[in-house]
């Protein structure tokens, strides 16, 4: 929601000068501003945890291999392949739960939106 669709809306509404239509509207601009800064700062947050997390991922997955190529026996190799399969299902899982991540951050800002000049 922008300006100028707040600004639509007042037009077609019965009562533009109504507190009630003017409290109405502030709250659904304070819900879209909170929802973009959220979404904003949740992307940026999740993109470095899991930027940090493939690097750490690789790194392990790295050793793994190295453990495989020395491993001594099949049951060594069974259980470095366990865990290399383990490390890549845990990554898949944090990659595919971004949105359950950006839900459980929060955030609500305090700006005014420019529409509102009338003071009641």
């Amino acid at each position: 929601m922008n300006s100028q669709r707040i600004k639509d809306i007042l037009k077609t509404t019965a009562y533009p000068e109504s507190l009630s239509v003017h409290q109405a509207l502030l709250q659904v601009w304070n819900e879209c501003q909170r929802d973009r800064l959220i979404s904003e700062k949740t992307d940026k947050i999740l993109k470095q945890f899991l930027v940090k997390t493939y690097g750490d991922f690789l790194a392990m997955q790295q050793g793994i291999k190295q453990k495989l190529s020395t491993a001594q026996s099949e049951q060594e190799r069974y259980e470095w392949n366990l865990k290399n399969q383990t490390l890549y299902e845990c990554f898949t899982i944090l990659k595919n739960n971004e949105a359950h991540v950006k839900s459980s951050l929060t955030n609500q800002p305090k700006k005014e939106p420019p529409w509102q000049k009338t003071k009641f």
